[in-house]
């Protein structure tokens, strides 16, 4: 099953706290956001978000890998680019 979820990585923009203390509005105005890289099975994408899932697994008797952890969810809004790794999945897991 994890064959048919594209490996990616996700550039995306999140958050980011300026400099501790008092400052300037102006200074204040230039705090950046932080440019994020995720990778991961791509197993959601819809208008509202993107999910990543990091982590695959599957139980000794199972055949195919059904579980997955290390999942995140990411605005579609918040992502600049996705970048497909491969265009078929190897399959690894036998």
């Amino acid at each position: 099953m994890i064959e048919h979820y594209p490996l990616v990585k996700v550039t995306w923009h999140d958050a980011q706290e300026g400099e501790e203390g008092w400052q300037d509005i102006e200074k204040c105005i230039e705090t950046p956001m932080a440019v994020c890289y995720s990778v991961g099975w791509l197993i959601s994408k819809d208008e509202k978000k993107i999910v990543l899932m990091a982590t695959a697994s599957k139980c000794q008797t199972d055949n195919d890998i059904t579980q997955g952890g290390d999942c995140t969810a990411i605005p579609i809004n918040w992502t600049t680019k996705i970048d497909y790794l491969v265009e078929k999945n190897p399959r690894y897991y036998s």
